[in-house]
């Protein structure tokens, strides 16, 4: 009789201590970020690595709607003891006991994929959910794929109402649809995920997600963008790595980050933290630390900023209703010219020149004269199409081939000398559509040659101009979703390879114009600025895929910051700073209402440029004045939009010495001196 009670007490015991490590206990979790699995293919070691976490590698596959024929037999080909699909299609169905029991028996879970919507209406607060939980308490493997991985973090985009475009999402992150789910599964605590990350151009859309969540409840979460054909596997001590073809983002936030989001108005972030790994990191996925490079990792080390004096307009669109409209590149630039005076070089390949014409017809229309510079390899030293570069009052690429471009340009070459005497003096540059990436010191080129260029290694780094050294541009960012993990991830990706310091991603109908390494951003959609100088490890994915020409072009940068700047905030790339934030309610709340530039060129003779930028609109005047205080010239006197501006001025009239211009708007005044030299 002792002995059956001694027992008895041994046996509730052990009963307790197994409760107590099952309340204790925490599982494994994969995020997949969506695509095809296959045998023998970059699903493999993932999905391997869920079954062999799986206590009894009994693998149970959910869904809300239909099962699968294909993941069963292929988890027993990964060494499941058992595979099988099991379909909660209603809340009733979440709710039976048997769903409840058939979950419990279960050591590992797959989500398939689909909308995640379906997931949270049917199975939030149902004995379903409560038994994937309880699954995982007792230290069971958890993962999902698509949809199926963004309901595992602890706060769901829970796409309500519908899916969120990345465009809406940063040029109006309250208006976009932006909506979260919390407590439902919360099995990756303080994250929110999201899949198919640069396949369908997410960078913008999570970062303004993290922004919302964050004014709506008052703390950051950690974002984990994953990528199509990728997967970040998430060990019970924190502890995660990644597999598969591409890469896995973290955005964070540190001491410094800082953003603002205001209803009908675009975002506005500073410092916001990137860390991207490709497959064989290991890193703490709550501190963000590296755990293990993989063996193909190298240093990052990048190379200084440097720029010229010459001021440069950066267009983000190759629509030319985008350049010609009133407030776009093209006005901005030839603000700065005088019409029936100044004769403009516009630089093209003959092999692609059609735009180079519209260009010129356009110029025409407005009172200007141009120079059609045809410019490849039978043309680079010849003498006449170096003087009118040289003696061209400005320049404006476009159709230009970016392979081969810089080559045309380099200083053995007649053009490239008269090119760099015209950059030496300051002349203004004008940079088109794609040309834009001319303008950095390296250009990633056959963005547009295929759909899947990224993936199957198509795409190209050739030289840049050097304008502004240690960058990388990347125009068009979110026009045409066919070619979005070409051109972000090939932005990533190019950085990387060239060791840049800075990136620029501009979206069509904005663009930039940048002085001295003094940038102005425009346009409806915030441009995305990647400072890479904190990274120290790089890497590129190693996956290639069947008739590939190369390895995905993917690539891993272990540090980095992020800002996304609105129409009229201002970046200073010699030293990485954000000058200021034009919104509503910036970061400090304590927007500037406008700023003023040096007029340039400064001293001038007899013709110069002033411009200016205002966060809102106001009744603007400009007036320029001598040193006795008398008032030589009213350049504006009117009602002016947001944005940026410029207005020129004729000193011809004017004897030599120092003059004073001074801007007023909305109360507030600004002044600055120029010299005349006659």
């Amino acid at each position: 009789m002792q002995k059956s009670v001694w027992q008895t007490g041994r046996w509730l015991l052990l009963a307790q201590l197994l409760l107590l490590r099952s309340l204790l206990a925490q599982g494994s979790v994969l995020l997949v970020g969506g695509g095809s699995e296959n045998y023998n293919d970059w699903s493999d070691a993932p999905y391997r690595w869920l079954v062999q976490h799986a206590p009894n590698r009994e693998i149970l596959i959910l869904h809300y709607d239909s099962p699968s024929s294909f993941l069963p037999n292929y988890f027993k080909s990964l060494g499941a003891a058992n595979a099988a699909n099991l379909v909660i299609n209603s809340r009733s169905s979440a709710n039976d006991s048997a769903t409840y029991r058939a979950i419990l028996r279960a050591g590992g879970l797959f989500l398939r994929g689909g909308d995640q919507w379906q997931y949270v209406s049917l199975w939030q607060g149902t004995l379903a959910g409560q038994a994937i939980q309880q699954v995982f308490q007792a230290g069971g493997a958890i993962g999902g794929t698509s949809a199926g991985a963004m309901v595992l973090s602890e706060i769901v985009f829970d796409a309500r109402t519908a899916s969120v475009d990345p465009r809406q999402a940063l040029r109006n992150p309250l208006r976009a649809g932006i909506t979260f789910t919390s407590g439902f599964l919360a099995l990756v605590p303080n994250a929110l995920a999201d899949t198919h990350f640069y396949e369908r151009g997410r960078l913008g859309r999570l970062a303004a997600m993290l922004a919302v969540y964050r004014s709506q409840q008052g703390r950051w979460l950690t974002g984990i963008g994953v990528d199509d054909r990728t997967a970040l596997a998430i060990a019970p001590d924190g502890s995660a790595e990644v597999f598969g073809s591409g890469a896995v983002t973290l955005l964070r936030a540190g001491e410094r980050t800082a953003c603002a989001v205001q209803a009908n108005q675009p975002l506005a972030l500073s410092e916001l933290e990137l860390q991207q790994f490709t497959a064989g990191f290991r890193f703490d996925l709550a501190a963000g630390h590296i755990l293990t490079p993989p063996a193909g990792a190298t240093s990052f080390s990048a190379s200084p900023f440097r720029t010229t004096g010459a001021g440069l307009w950066l267009e983000g669109s190759d629509q030319t209703s985008d350049w010609f409209a009133a407030g776009g590149s093209f006005a901005g630039f030839l603000a700065g010219f005088t019409a029936g005076q100044d004769t403009l070089g516009i630089i093209s390949s003959p092999a692609a020149g059609a735009s180079a014409q519209t260009v010129s017809q356009q110029l025409a229309q407005r009172g200007f004269s141009s120079h059609l510079l045809w410019l490849d390899s039978s043309s680079r030293n010849d003498q006449l199409a170096a003087t009118r570069i040289e003696r061209s009052a400005g320049l404006i690429f476009t159709g230009n081939l970016p392979d081969s471009v810089a080559a045309h340009l380099a200083p053995a070459t007649a053009t490239g000398q008269a090119f760099a005497a015209a950059t030496q003096a300051g002349r203004a540059i004008l940079f088109l559509g794609n040309d834009a990436k001319l303008a950095g010191s390296a250009g990633v080129g056959q963005t547009e040659v295929s759909t899947t260029a990224a993936y199957r290694g198509r795409l190209t780094l050739g030289n840049g101009l050097g304008l502004l050294g240690s960058m990388i541009i990347m125009p068009r960012a979110w026009q045409d979703s066919d070619y979005y993990e070409n051109r972000l991830s090939g932005w990533l990706w190019g950085m990387a390879k060239a060791q840049a310091a800075f990136g620029v991603l501009l979206d069509a109908g904005s663009h930039l114009y940048c002085e001295n390494g003094v940038a102005v951003f425009a346009g409806l959609t915030p441009a995305l600025v990647l400072d890479s100088r904190p990274a120290q490890w790089r890497d590129f994915s190693a996956y290639r895929a069947a008739s590939s020409i190369g390895p995905r072009q993917s690539a891993a940068l272990d540090r980095a910051r992020v800002h996304v700047l609105p129409n009229g905030s201002r970046f200073d790339f010699n030293n990485g700073a954000v000058v200021q934030v034009e919104s509503r309610h910036a970061a400090a709340n304590t927007p500037l209402l406008f700023h003023l530039e040096q007029n340039h060129p400064n001293p001038f003779n007899p013709h110069t440029l002033i411009r200016y930028h205002l966060s809102e609109a106001a009744t603007v005047t400009l007036r320029v004045f001598d040193l006795a205080g008398r008032e030589v010239a009213t350049l504006v006197q009117a009602q002016q939009a947001a944005g940026t501006h410029a207005a020129a001025f004729d000193g011809s009239a004017l004897a030599s010495g120092l003059y004073l211009y001074r801007l007023e708007a909305g109360g507030r005044v600004a002044s600055r001196k120029m010299l005349l030299t006659r």
